[in-house]
């Protein structure tokens, strides 16, 4: 045991799991080493096994002692003793010996004999069952080999691995391999035919094209490779072989040899690893070729021996290009374009190569990519016509609709022609070359949604307010814009107010006008300096066209001065107060402010100031002192204009405090109270009151003009009364505001008060508000996918939010309400259709619809559609199929499909087999029309049908039987067949009739089973082997299974009869089907006493020789037989009796009886002389190994056993090194004859390894000859 412990630490693996693992791999070697027993059995070269399993056992054995592994670590010793334990085991499994002794030695007769009886198939001649195959050893009559081993012979291959050849365009040439054997070329000539794509020319263009030594390249450099080729053949950096001994001794200052040692051991050994690697007497070089055609190897030159040819024809075209087309105008940039959301664009790709091609492309939109592949891009091809070699330029459009928003990015990725060359195009050129092919493969597109544009200050129907002697700024502002799509050209429209004057030659500011103006932000502000009305009319920018939001109307009013109407009156006594109090009716836009100064027993005017927040103010002065006081108003202000002076009388304070009154739900100082007024020519307003009723109110409407009027109701009982109003027909009639206010209220006690409580505004309103639908270009129509939402743009006007009412005119009976908050809301749909505004209400009052602009159009993009093409239709039945005409089996037949939509299109069909289930298919196709190849590989009923379409438009899994595809059906006729159903044979009487026995209908023998279209006609013939005789029939019948009769046919000798079918014709069209495996004969017995015939006519055999004998009668047979002079006895159950003649001697038939030993009769013409096997030995049984040199020969002696003359058969096979484990390739076979030496030799300087495997003499031969399959089946 070892002193140390095991090499991998316990702690990692345990002792028993190390000990489990190492004795698995022990045993997985000794099960290697099993198989490669029965692989040297069959191969040979076993020496080679026994080194490799030597080896093998011995590192196993010293690893293990290695390892230290507890209870499995032995000493030096031990290992040693192992070591040579199977060392031994592997000789007397791979030596080269051979033990020769016999089995019956060492064994008791008794037992030998019984063992070689049981072992056998047959029963030999002598009464002992004997084992066929130990009687025919090839082992014991063919045997020794003579091994000639000489130089191989010269041979170049083109293209040796298949490789698809094409020059790249950018690079002008390619790189054809051939590989050559035994041979270091000096000179290659090959003839180079140019393509043509005339089927009429017969013989194209050629040149003969001579490659000198200096010119044959011996290395390629994969990794400098520039072709854009994903199968390697493209262009590469290429040494000569000066240059490749240069760069192997370090002498090369060339770039393209630095280059080579710097990336050889990486990409060239990437290259080299996919490429089988090359014997030792390969060699690969490479030719340059500048030119397409179909290059043919003529000679090769190597200065010592003529070299042969293989493969010699290669095709080579340019290589597959794609490109996108460029734009049609000039200053158009497609490689980056702008465009607006729901455009169309269409792409047109370029595709230059030999079709049919496929192309894939990518689309990018953020972080969203798809792939799409586009297969069989073919042009034009009629049937029939033969596919030229030659390239083709197509141009393939690709539709676009732009809906989505954001940088849509389309990528050309690779694109393969129709001889497998694909082509990477995103892949950069080479820096080595200057000059650049320019690869269009990108094309971005931004799609940009359309600026929105409206006025900024006049939202919730505002007004601009236009001071006099000024100017007014109006604002536009932009929603949703893209930096992209400006600047943007706004219209606007001026119309001024009803009778408002133009000046002179209506050039005055008054004058209407249209405007151009240029916005370039979010902002854009216009200075005006008339009031009216100002419209904005459209918004175009440098690529979209603007929407216009609401408001896109917006008004400019001119603000009047203010002014005020002052009234002056004491205080009322009723109250105790002492003052003044100044009621003030004010014109102007509040709040307002009043300046006064009071004066004080005629002393300096003190000046301050109140501010009045309603149209209506009162301002009470007091005095704090005795004395007089002098109030004056001297200046007003409102919101517009600052101390506008105003010209009132002085008045002395003396006040006179009344009773209140105010507007139900008004505060003290609040603003005034707003009410709202729709329709009705009287407006109610609540007031309540304060003090001893009954009351007396004085009121005063307002109008706009100016105009007041004043009303007095008296007898007001309760605090909470309501007040009808009478709105003043001018209001009435075309709307407005007017003010309503309290001036005085009077008590029960007679005490009479001014009121200055905050008024009511009352907004009559005759304008109803409105809703329509809003279109940039007059159509108000819009189309989207099934599935999608539209959003139909409204326009409001009003007071928001507004209640919608609409409805699809299809269902006018099922409106909708939907309630907007904003001007510009869309509704949103999902169903095509006719939709129409019904109503609409804001916030105060009910609208009207603008009419024709109520509606809007919703349509669905149509779905992508498939249909037969009109000129392959068929009849159509009930079940909405199309009926193609029958066709037989493997008839190639195809039908035409027309595609509608947008391509590319995506088309997912099944076809189904009669009762089977449906199988998937699908293909996709740029093309509008696409051929669908039909299956007719078995016959029955087969139905196609489209299951879903999808182009680039639709998803195809969008489709879910909503739409009705095509459908259409044909019927694949069987081809005729005929066979007989069982092989029995059948058993007849002479002078029997041919027809079917009472008990047949009890079996199937003679039956003949009919396959196909009924009617059927069939030939047979019936053929007597004993008199030659053929006679031919012909039957006509309408079931499928039929017993053989022939009334008219009888048996008139003995002997077999062979009933063949010939052929077989049904109802259809198609031609008959011979199958090799079914049955087409059957055999006739036709008997009248016992009988034994040999199927053979000769009276002299060979030991292994089947000795077959044709018993006629009745089963069971007794026969005598008398086999070197010992009579013997067999019976046989069977009409056929074959038994093995395994030893030589003279066999003879005394006798046969048949129907249970009964009919006896006497055989004397059946005797048979059985002769050994001759035996044949090469180099006398040795296996003899002889070393020759070119133009030297071997002599190669068989040795031949036997009674002359011979007949023999030698073959020469390849060498065993070169088979690489596979049997040996036999190369050449020669028999000769007549020979009457025992000895005969032959001179060949040819290598291989010489073998004899067949010998004859006078009368036998090994092996023996195979028996006739006609007579076997007998």
């Amino acid at each position: 045991m070892a002193a140390n412990g095991p090499r991998i630490p316990e702690r990692l693996i345990d002792a028993p799991s190390q000990r489990l693992y190492i004795l698995s791999l022990g045993l997985a070697l000794q099960a290697l080493k099993l198989v490669a027993f029965f692989t040297s059995l069959i191969e040979g070269n076993s020496i080679t096994y026994f080194l490799k399993w030597m080896l093998c056992d011995a590192a196993f054995l010293l690893f293990l002692r290695f390892l230290r592994i507890p209870l499995l670590t032995f000493r030096w010793q031990s290992s040693a003793l192992q070591i040579a334990l199977l060392g031994m085991v592997n000789w007397l499994m791979f030596g080269n010996y051979t033990i020769s002794f016999s089995f019956a030695s060492v064994v008791p007769t008794l037992v030998y004999n019984l063992w070689v009886r049981l072992r056998g198939d047959y029963v030999g001649i002598n009464g002992y069952t004997v084992s066929f195959t130990e009687l025919l050893r090839g082992d014991k009559h063919l045997i020794g080999q003579h091994t000639v081993k000489l130089s191989p012979i010269s041979t170049a291959k083109l293209n040796p691995y298949l490789e698809s050849i094409c020059i790249p365009p950018h690079i002008g040439h390619a790189f054809v391999p051939i590989l050559f054997n035994n041979t270091d070329p000096s000179q290659i000539t090959y003839k180079l035919t140019q393509h043509t794509a005339d089927p009429s020319v017969t013989s194209a263009p050629s040149s003969t094209v001579t490659v000198r030594k200096k010119d044959i390249l011996t290395h390629v450099d994969w990794s400098q490779s520039e072709s854009p080729s994903e199968e390697g053949g493209g262009v590469v950096t290429t040494l000569s072989e000066d240059e490749a001994f240069d760069l192997e001794f370090g002498e090369s200052d060339d770039p393209r040899a630095v280059a080579h040692q710097q990336h050889q051991q990486q990409q060239v050994a990437q290259h080299q690893k996919s490429l089988p690697e090359l014997q030792r007497t390969q060699r690969l070089r490479w030719i340059r070729v500048t030119k397409p055609g179909t290059l043919r190897l003529e000679s090769v030159v190597d200065g010592r021996t003529d070299v042969r040819l293989r493969d010699s024809e290669v095709p080579v075209v340019m290589c597959p290009t794609a490109l996108f087309a460029p734009a049609e105008k000039a200053k158009e940039n497609w490689k980056e374009k702008v465009s607006c959301r729901g455009d169309k664009e269409v792409l047109v790709m370029l595709m230059v190569g030999v079709p049919p091609m496929s192309l894939e492309y990518q689309r990018v939109l953020g972080n969203k990519k798809e792939e799409t592949t586009v297969e069989g891009i073919d042009p034009v091809h009629k049937e029939g016509d033969a596919r030229a070699l030659t390239s083709k330029e197509l141009r393939i459009p690709l539709a676009l609709t732009l809906d989505e928003l954001g940088e849509h990015v389309y990528t050309l990725n690779t694109i393969t022609d129709g001889l497998g060359n694909t082509v990477d195009l995103t892949l950069p050129l080479s820096p080595h070359h200057r000059t650049k092919v320019p690869h269009d493969i990108t094309r971005t597109i931004s799609v940009l949604k359309p600026a929105e544009f409206s006025f900024n200050d006049c939202r919730g129907g505002r007004t601009v307010d236009l001071l006099q002697g000024k100017d007014a700024q109006l604002q536009f502002i932009a929603g949703h814009h893209d930096e992209r799509d400006g600047p943007w050209k706004l219209s606007v429209q001026f119309t001024p107010l009803a009778g408002a004057d133009v000046g002179k030659g209506g050039k005055g500011k008054n004058t209407p006008w249209v405007k151009e103006i240029t916005a370039k932000g979010k902002f854009k502000k216009l200075r005006v300096e008339a009031p009216g009305e100002y419209k904005l009319l459209a918004a175009q920018g440098q690529v979209c066209k603007g929407d216009i939001l609401s408001p896109e109307l917006c008004r400019v009013v001119e603000v009047p001065m203010p002014k005020a109407e002052i009234e002056w009156r004491k205080l009322h006594e009723c109250s105790g107060d002492v003052g003044v109090t100044a009621n003030l009716v004010l014109h102007g836009t509040p709040p307002f402010t009043v300046f006064h100064t009071t004066s004080h027993n005629g002393g300096a005017e003190v000046t301050n100031s109140t501010v009045i927040n309603g149209s209506r103010g009162e301002i009470t002065l007091q005095p704090g002192h005795k004395g007089s006081y002098v109030y004056r108003l001297t200046a007003l202000s409102d919101a517009h204009y600052d101390r506008i002076p105003l010209q009132s009388e002085p008045i002395k304070q003396t006040v006179h405090p009344l009773a209140n009154a105010n507007f139900a739900g008004n505060n003290r100082g609040a603003r005034e109270k707003t009410v709202q007024s729709c329709s009705g020519d009287v407006v109610d307003v609540p007031v309540s009151l304060d003090g001893t009723a009954p009351w007396t109110l004085e009121l005063q409407v307002v109008g706009p003009s100016g105009i007041t009027e004043k009303m007095s109701i008296p007898g007001i009982k309760s605090n909470e009364h309501t007040l009808k109003v009478k709105i003043p027909k001018e209001v009435d009639r075309d709307g407005g505001t007017i003010l309503v206010d309290l001036i005085s209220v009077e008590d029960a006690n007679g005490c009479k008060r001014s009121l200055a409580v905050p008024g009511v505004t009352v907004n009559v309103r005759r304008v109803k508000p409105t809703a329509k639908f809003y279109s940039k270009d007059g159509q108000r129509k819009v189309e989207i996918l099934m599935g999608e939402t539209a959003h139909l743009p409204l326009r409001l006007t009003g007071d928001g939010p507004w209640t919608v009412e609409y409805r699809d005119v299809k269902f006018p009976r099922n409106p909708k309400k939907q309630r907007v908050k904003s001007a510009n809301d869309v509704i949103a749909v999902e169903a095509e259709g006719t939709y129409e505004i019904i109503s609409v209400r804001d916030l105060h009052c009910p609208g009207d619809v603008v009419v024709p602009e109520h509606t809007y159009t919703v349509s669905w993009v149509p779905r992508p559609a498939a249909r037969i093409l009109d000129t392959v239709r068929t009849p159509q039945v009930a079940n909405g199929s199309y009926i193609r005409p029958p066709v037989c089996v493997f008839t190639d037949d195809h039908i035409i499909l027309d595609l509608r939509g947008s391509p590319p299109f995506q088309v997912n069909y099944d076809i189904k087999h009669g009762k089977d289930r449906p199988e998937k298919h699908s293909f996709t196709s740029l093309q509008t029309e696409h051929r669908v190849q039909l299956q007719t590989s078995k016959p029955g009923r087969v139905v196609y049908e489209v299951s879903s379409v999808g182009d680039a438009r639709y998803s195809v899994k969008e489709d879910h039987g909503k739409e009705q595809h095509p459908r259409w059906e044909q019927q694949v006729l069987a081809r005729p067949s005929a066979y007989f159903k069982t092989d029995t044979r059948l058993s007849y009487c002479l002078n029997d009739a041919f027809m079917p026995r009472p008990e047949s209908h009890l079996s199937n023998d003679g039956v003949v089973v009919l396959e196909g279209k009924a009617p059927f006609m069939v030939s047979f013939s019936i053929h007597n082997l004993a008199s030659s005789e053929t006679r031919q029939e012909i039957k006509e019948f309408t079931s499928h299974e039929w017993h053989l009769s022939f009334p008219e046919y009888v048996f008139s000798t003995v002997g077999s009869y062979l009933i063949t079918i010939n052929s077989v014709r049904d109802a259809s069209s198609c031609e008959e089907i011979v199958d090799e495996t079914t049955q087409r004969s059957i055999w006739v017995d036709v008997a009248e006493t016992a009988m034994i015939v040999p199927y053979e006519r000769r009276t002299d055999v060979c030991v292994g020789d089947l000795l077959q004998f044709q018993l006629e009668g009745t089963a069971p047979w007794t026969i005598t037989y008398r086999f070197n002079n010992k009579v013997q006895k067999t019976i046989q159950k069977t009409p056929k009796y074959t038994t093995v003649a395994n030893v030589p001697g003279e066999f003879s038939v005394v006798s046969i009886a048949h129907q249970q030993a009964q009919c006896q009769t006497s055989v004397s013409d059946v005797r048979l002389l059985i002769h050994e096997i001759p035996s044949a030995q090469v180099s006398h049984g040795s296996r003899f190994e002889e070393n020759i040199r070119e133009g030297e020969q071997a002599e190669i002696v068989f040795t031949l056993i036997g009674e002359p003359p011979f007949t023999f058969t030698y073959q020469r096979a390849e060498l065993a090194q070169y088979a690489r484990g596979r049997k040996p390739k036999v190369l050449e076979t020669h028999t000769v004859a007549g020979v009457m030496s025992t000895e005969y030799s032959i001179f060949s300087s040819a290598e291989g390894t010489w073998t004899v495997t067949f010998i004859a003499d006078k009368w036998c031969r090994y092996p023996p000859a195979k028996t006739d399959p006609s007579i076997e089946a007998v």
